[in-house]
């Protein structure tokens, strides 16, 4: 593949990568430089880019080009091109640094789900919406992204992280370098994926404040539009989203130790 482009000339060198394809090179990257336990700087300098130009790319801010793509090569000594920036599919097994699962082993996962929580702006209540997780077949891997939010601005998407050591499933979000996870369960004779989120929360004024709270994903397979937003007492679905929430603890799901 490298040979390829450098034989292309000076214009396929500059060519910018689709959306698609650069968010999969720099899903690649981001993984390598774990794996390999390097620095940003370190892989700029290595491969003769900015550090700027670096950072836009791997944030999604700006596509890479293929020369950039090529000289990170290099660096890493990886390819980050082939199927995965394709428009032909990445294959049926996720990478490593996602569990290496088979996508006939988690087709069961994908679907449309009610997500709970507790309110963090109403104590007592609880805040409702929806995800939903598919496979990309560009990527290859499990991908999921949040819905019908009242809050909209802080709706998230991700991939999802599912190693057979643990058997838990992890729903990540990487963006800008900040981190937010859920660790989920499977779920018990046909009940919710319930566990813990970590993620931050709006404190006063700007300041966000490091949050775990308990979370329950329930399958809505057959189920009409459930009801979403804040969800106070004395509304109809509140003792049965209450009761999503609090069975996390209750039935051993996830442990809060102080």
């Amino acid at each position: 593949m490298c040979a390829d482009v450098r034989n292309g000339g000076p214009e396929s060198m500059h060519h910018e990568l689709s959306i698609e394809g650069s968010e999969s090179v720099a899903l690649l990257v981001r993984e390598e430089l774990a794996r390999q336990r390097r620095s940003r700087q370190w892989l700029a300098d290595e491969a003769r880019v900015s550090l700027s130009t670096l950072e836009k790319a791997l944030s999604g801010r700006r596509p890479f080009t293929l020369a950039t793509v090529v000289r990170l090569e290099d660096a890493l000594g990886i390819g980050l091109r082939g199927t995965r920036t394709a428009a032909e599919p990445a294959g049926l097994f996720a990478p490593e640094s996602m569990g290496a699962y088979a996508r006939p082993a988690v087709q069961w996962l994908e679907g449309r789900y009610l997500t709970l929580r507790p309110s963090f702006s109403e104590k007592g209540a609880v805040f409702a919406y929806l995800t939903s997780l598919a496979w990309d077949d560009l990527k290859g891997h499990l991908v999921f992204s949040e819905a019908s939010r009242t809050d909209s601005e802080y709706e998230q998407k991700g991939f999802v992280s599912f190693p057979n050591l643990s058997g838990a499933i992890y729903l990540v979000t990487i963006s800008e370098g900040q981190y937010r996870v859920a660790i989920l369960n499977r779920p018990v004779g046909g009940g919710p994926m319930s566990g813990i989120l970590l993620t931050l929360a709006a404190g006063e004024g700007a300041q966000l404040t490091p949050a775990a709270v308990p979370i329950a994903l329930v399958s809505l397979a057959g189920r009409p539009d459930p009801e979403v937003g804040v969800v106070r007492e004395g509304h109809e679905c509140f003792e049965e989203y209450r009761g999503c929430v609090d069975r996390v603890t209750q039935r051993g799901y996830a442990r809060f130790a102080l």
